[in-house]
């Protein structure tokens, strides 16, 4: 397999030792010497605030910027010898080259779970004209007892009801972070104007509106690009530490519910490529290794690891605000399709992907009085569990994965770890083999199948 080299450049310009003849160029800073692909306009909005963020999370944010450069930009199917797996090699700039080194083996660790590659990172000594824009710009890190927590908000089902949750449960109205790409833009502003006239509180939103083109790998670069965006979550965890640092806080909220958090396989080809791990609780104990090896206060947690989407819904604070939210949120694992599916067909859901699915299932438990109003590209789901080839695959595994449920729960619990090790949750493994019998119910119950007994 051939490895694909990136290198990320302050200036544009190429290092002068330890990069290949083929390595791809992405230049960091714009003409004015601020770094671009929206970060520099992050760190503009924490600026406006009064407050500075910490040199160690900028470039924290700078390491994930390159991470999702890489993947989103190098196709599956161009840059690897599977249509699956790539081995990306990734140089970034950063001050203290030795200690982000000591971190290697970390990173590479966690992104290849995260992504389904292999990941080599490489440090080098950044230029002093990045040095100079970090020394203006940021400030060593210093908690806040009385700093509010920092919430995830991305215009999903499940960080809308973890926002609705932290205004209602937090002493101190959270700091909102949004990642901004996709087409999700106008669905936060919608559910921020929600929230803010409902709780008749202002909504505080930071925001990080990133995106990249072809052309910024240099001309002779013809990649097509990739959707599935394995390691999206990456980059949204740096941005919520980089905000985080800015207002001394040591909480990160990551509102997923436990079901999909643990995205357990359904059937035996669904282990790589169809399953994903952006959130799982190993994912997210390695990134506070590596918040805490970079002295970084900032912690993740996941208030509903333990809970699936029906029951995450049914506890809401308050479910009427819910309610009125819920055809505003997007669910459906097809992101880069939502403006597409908005124009053709007035709705932000393809109705029978596994995310919507869950979604179904999860408005169903938490309302069963009522219909759900979600409009569905594809509304019937009793062809799901008949319908030959691709368009059938959902419900077909979704039939051989109700076999679990027969699985004694010590069982059940080696069949989890086959996505990744709960050696970090182990207090919390009888819960979450029950989360993940729940979530099955929840869906069978909606698609129209029997569950056993």
């Amino acid at each position: 397999m051939s490895q694909t080299e990136i290198v990320l450049s302050w200036d544009g310009s190429r290092p002068a030792d330890g990069v290949g003849d083929d390595a791809l160029i992405v230049q960091l800073a714009d003409r004015r010497r601020h770094p671009r692909f929206g970060l520099g306009q992050l760190v503009k909005a924490i600026l406006r605030t009064g407050r500075r963020p910490s040199p160690q999370a900028f470039e924290l944010a700078l390491v994930a910027l390159g991470v999702w450069l890489a993947d989103t930009r190098l196709s599956r199917q161009q840059y690897s010898e599977d249509n699956w797996t790539r081995d990306i090699r990734l140089s970034i700039p950063v001050r203290d080259p030795e200690r982000w080194q000591s971190c290697v083996p970390l990173l590479n660790r966690m992104l290849g779970t995260l992504s389904g590659d292999i990941w080599a990172i490489n440090f080098r000594a950044a230029p002093p004209d990045m040095g100079a824009y970090i020394e203006t710009v940021c400030v060593e890190e210093s908690l806040d007892a009385d700093a509010p927590a920092v919430a995830l908000f991305s215009g999903g089902l499940d960080s809308f009801t973890g926002a609705i949750d932290a205004y209602g449960r937090e002493t101190i109205p959270p700091i909102f972070v949004s990642q901004v790409d996709g087409g999700n833009s106008q669905t936060v502003d919608a559910l921020v104007d929600l929230l803010s006239a409902r709780t008749r509180r202002p909504v505080e939103v930071v925001r990080w509106a990133v995106s990249s083109r072809a052309a910024d790998f240099g001309p002779e670069f013809s990649g097509h690009g990739e959707l599935t965006m394995r390691a999206r979550s990456f980059l949204f965890f740096a941005a919520s530490v980089v905000v985080a640092s800015a207002w001394g806080s040591a909480r990160v909220l990551v509102p997923e519910n436990g079901f999909i958090s643990l995205n357990v396989p359904l059937d035996p080809w669904r282990l790589g490529a169809l399953t994903t791990r952006t959130t799982h609780p190993y994912v997210i104990a390695r990134f506070n290794d590596l918040l805490a090896a970079h002295g970084l206060q900032a912690r993740l947690e996941n208030p509903f690891q333990g809970k699936t989407k029906g029951e995450m819904l049914a506890q809401c604070h308050d479910p009427s605000l819910l309610w009125d939210g819920l055809d505003l949120t997007v669910s459906c694992s097809k992101p880069k399709f939502v403006r597409r599916y908005r124009a053709a067909f007035g709705t932000s859901h393809c109705g029978t992907c596994w995310p919507c699915l869950i979604r179904r299932a999860a408005i169903k438990h938490a309302f069963p009085a009522r219909s759900d109003p979600t409009t569905y590209v594809t509304d019937a789901l009793d062809h799901l569990t008949t319908e030959p080839g691709a368009t059938g695959h959902v419900g077909r595994s979704l039939q051989y994965g109700l076999n679990m449920l027969r699985l004694p729960d010590e069982q059940l619990r080696w069949v989890l770890a086959t996505v990744a090790p709960l050696t970090d949750v182990e207090t919390q493994v009888e819960g979450l083999v029950a989360c993940v019998r729940n979530g099955l119910r929840e869906v069978a119950d909606v698609v129209g199948l029997e569950t056993p007994g």
